[in-house]
């Protein structure tokens, strides 16, 4: 009997593993290795820190000398590939003047009295190599020598801004009056005496009476005008294209002048009470011109001032994305309860028991 107390204790220790091994695998298909998410409550995500808008200063670090690395081989034994090219910036095509009239003069300088050096005929493309300051007259490459054309006859290829200003404008022709002739003395007849009788005392040279000469009135010249010749021709306030409009003329109307340009192109005229200026081709003068003092100061050149530039707002910050809760487990997962495993191992020790009883009693 001492003898097989020892066995059974074994027998029985062994039955009780071999019932909880059996619990464990009935409650691993039972899918309750797996944590529950029944009954648990939502995680949230921590909320992100929003970007500031404050500006920082990152100190930059001292550069170091970094080793170029070497150019490594292609696999395959092949040659290394070649860099792509960057392409060079394209150079802006300078500005041309293309003839917009049938004819037009080319002078030695930016006036009409400059000389003419020569023709241009219409649609043909010359250099243009500076500007006259006021900005209506160009200078261009005139077969191998500076010539000025009026801007209004011409159109304008390329960037207007490229064409540089000429300060060594040549000088103003001066013109020397010619001569009159001077007038010689007309022999006048010497009155002689007439021969009388011997014996008589002779008569005194007869002389004819004197004649008043009329002194003709002096002739007020009339004051010169300016004869408009074209239609909607603009009235501007000083000699140039870059002044404002005054407003428009049209074909036949006169005005009467009250100066010239120190260029001879421009004529200062009297509009409707104020002085305006008129391009001489746009505008036939009458009378005499010499009594027209030239106007040395015009008004200053407009200046324009560039719109400031339009702030972008800058956007608000975004929100950071709502916090999601974690998907839910599986209906069957979490730790089973205490009872449970009690009584699997109980149902597994009695099964075990009774197995290796019977295997006892068989080999009895």
């Amino acid at each position: 009997m001492i003898v097989m107390r020892r066995p059974l204790f074994f027998f029985v220790i062994l039955a009780l593993i071999v019932g909880q091994l059996f619990l464990a695998t009935g409650m691993t298909f039972a899918g309750w290795g797996a944590p529950s998410s029944i009954g648990a409550e939502p995680q949230f995500l921590p909320p992100t820190a929003r970007p500031s808008l404050t500006p920082s200063l990152t100190p930059t670090q001292a550069a170091t000398n970094t080793p170029t690395p070497r150019p490594t081989q292609p696999p395959g034994g092949g040659s290394n590939p070649t860099p792509t090219p960057i392409p060079p910036t394209p150079t802006p095509a300078p500005p041309m003047a293309v003839i917009a009239q049938k004819v037009v003069n080319v002078r030695v300088g930016p006036g009409l009295i400059y000389d003419v050096i020569g023709v241009a005929r219409e649609n043909e493309r010359y250099l243009i190599t500076g500007q006259f300051p006021p900005g209506d007259w160009l200078q261009i490459d005139f077969h191998g020598r500076k010539g000025w054309v009026f801007r209004q006859l011409v159109q304008l290829e390329g960037d207007e801004n490229l064409i540089p200003p000429v300060t060594d404008i040549p000088s103003t022709p001066t013109f020397t009056p010619t001569p009159s002739p001077t007038p010689t003395d007309t022999p006048t007849a010497t009155p002689t005496a007439i021969p009388t009788k011997a014996g008589d005392t002779p008569a005194p040279p007869t002389q004819p009476p004197p004649t008043a000469t009329p002194i003709p009135p002096t002739a007020t010249p009339a004051p010169p005008e300016a004869v408009i010749v074209g239609q909607n021709v603009p009235i501007r306030a000083g000699p140039g294209l870059i002044y404002d409009e005054l407003g428009l003329a049209n074909q036949g109307e006169t005005y009467p002048i009250t100066g010239l340009s120190v260029t001879g192109d421009w004529l200062q005229i009297d509009y409707q009470g104020q002085p305006g200026w008129v391009f001489l081709v746009q505008a036939e003068p009458q009378g005499d011109m010499e009594q027209v003092p030239v106007i040395e100061e015009i008004p200053p050149t407009p200046t324009f001032t560039p719109a400031p530039p339009t702030a972008t707002p800058t956007p608000p910050p975004t929100q950071p994305p709502a916090a999601t809760a974690p998907a839910s487990q599986p209906a069957g997962g979490g730790a089973p309860p205490l009872a449970l495993l009690i009584v699997g191992g109980l149902i597994g020790a009695a099964l075990a028991a009774g197995i290796i009883y019977y295997v006892l009693r068989k080999s009895k």
